[in-house]
C-alpha cells in the first residue's frame, strides 16, 4: 500500500487522537466527544470507519474500504476474455461540518486509491490498433491501466443520525482525481515492436481524450456505526 507521506501526516495524528483515552469516555468525556466504529458499503467497495463528534458541529473520520470484485471480460461482446482489476484498498480521511448542529453534514478530506483500474485481456480475433490490425496470435495478452491521481481532494454532502447508540448514515460526493492517463502492454510475440509501439501511442491518445471528463471518482455510501462510551 502507497499511502502518501503527507496524507499520512495527518491521517496518523486523527487516529491517535480518536483512539485516547479521553475519547474513549464518549458523550461524558472531554468536549462532549462521542467515538464511533462503523461499517460502510458503497461505490468504494466494503469497510469500516473509526470516527468523532469532535463538537456539536464538527466531526472526523478515517476509513479504509476494498472492492472484493473482479469484473469478468465477456468475450461475446468484446471479442476478448479477461477481467478487470479495480482500486482498491480505498483509504479516506474525512471532516464533517455540521452547520446546524443537526444530522445534515458537508464533508471535505482526502481519498487514496491503491493503484488504479487494470485490465487483462486475451483476444480472440484481429485487433485494430490505431491505424494497423493485428492478429489474436501477434497480440497475444493485452494489459491496460487507467489512473488519476492517487491522493485526491473529496467533497461531500450527508446525512446521519446523531442519537442512540446505532447511527445509521449517507453520503454522496466525489474525489476530484483529475484526467486519467492511460497505458498499454502487448505482452506477445508482437510486443515491442516499433510499428505497434507508435500505434499504441495513437491509441492511447485517443482515450486519454475521451475519457478527459472522467475527472471525479463517484462516492455513494451508506454506513452504521455504533457509538462507544456512556
Amino acid at each position: 500500500m502507497n499511502f502518501s507521506r503527507a496524507t499520512w501526516k495527518v491521517a496518523l495524528p486523527t487516529l491517535i487522537l480518536i483512539l485516547s483515552p479521553g475519547f474513549l469516555q464518549g458523550q461524558d468525556g472531554p468536549l462532549g466527544i462521542s467515538p464511533a466504529v462503523g461499517v460502510t458499503i458503497g461505490t468504494s467497495g466494503i469497510g469500516g470507519e473509526l470516527g468523532a463528534r469532535l463538537h456539536e458541529r464538527l466531526g472526523a473520520r478515517l476509513g479504509v474500504s476494498w472492492i472484493p470484485i473482479e469484473p469478468e471480460i465477456d468475450e461475446d461482446e468484446h471479442d476478448v476474455t479477461g477481467s478487470a482489476e479495480l482500486p482498491s484498498p480505498i483509504i479516506r480521511l474525512m471532516a464533517d461540518f455540521f452547520p446546524w448542529g443537526g444530522s445534515f453534514h458537508l464533508t471535505a478530506g482526502v481519498e487514496h486509491f491503491s493503484g488504479g483500474l487494470t485490465l487483462h485481456g486475451i483476444p480472440s480475433d484481429s485487433v485494430a490498433i490505431g491505424d494497423s490490425k493485428y492478429s489474436a496470435e501477434e497480440i497475444g495478452e493485452i494489459e491496460g491501466k487507467f489512473w488519476g491521481s492517487e491522493t485526491a481532494p473529496y467533497f461531500g454532502i450527508g446525512w446521519q443520525k446523531v442519537t442512540g447508540r446505532v447511527q445509521p448514515y449517507f453520503e454522496l460526493g466525489a474525489a476530484l482525481t483529475g484526467a486519467p492517463k492511460a497505458s498499454i502492454r502487448i505482452l506477445g510475440p508482437a510486443g515491442g515492436q516499433v510499428d505497434l509501439e507508435e500505434d499504441l501511442e495513437e491509441e492511447i491518445r485517443e482515450i486519454e481524450d475521451d475519457a478527459s471528463s472522467f475527472v471525479a471518482y463517484p462516492h455513494l455510501m451508506f454506513g452504521l456505526r455504533v457509538r462507544l462510551g456512556g
